[in-house]
């Protein structure tokens, strides 16, 4: 996927081009951990922690931290570590045990997709502008010569 955004940074026709090229980010970049659903002894309340897959639990899924300080809880999502060396998270398409699906989230050309961050970009880009400037044309007026 490939999104270009075009931005007039100045009266006298120049642009600026951003090319945000890029596919879908694997979950398994987002620092995954194991949720574990235990019953608790006493109440036999079922209460779900990060841990590790042992006899007599079972894993609730696999959460993970897109968003700083904030996690997500994929359920029925599993770590798996293909022959490859190549480690992702999967996720189970119906009760069977095939089909499973690669989980993954959006791709950088996405993100630039909302107006918000395109606003950012273009102040940034703006900042950036007026600092470089006239460094550049110094430097084009050297080599014209």
């Amino acid at each position: 996927m490939r999104r270009e955004i075009k931005t007039d940074i100045h009266p006298s026709k120049l642009e600026a081009v951003i090319t945000a090229k890029g596919r879908p980010i694997s979950l398994f970049k987002f620092s995954p951990k194991v949720v574990i659903e235990k019953i608790h002894g006493k109440s036999k309340a079922l209460y779900s922690r990060l841990g590790k897959a042992k006899a007599g639990r079972r894993a609730a899924g696999v959460s993970v931290q897109i968003v700083r300080g904030q996690r997500k809880l994929v359920r029925g999502g599993f770590l798996v570590k293909l022959k490859t060396g190549h480690e992702a998270i999967f996720k189970r398409e119906g009760k069977a045990r095939l089909p499973i699906k690669k989980l993954s989230t959006i791709g950088s050309p996405s993100m630039f997709g909302g107006s918000r961050i395109i606003n950012k970009v273009i102040d940034k880009v703006k900042e950036a502008w007026q600092k470089n400037i006239k460094h550049e044309i110094e430097e084009g007026w050297k080599h014209w010569k």
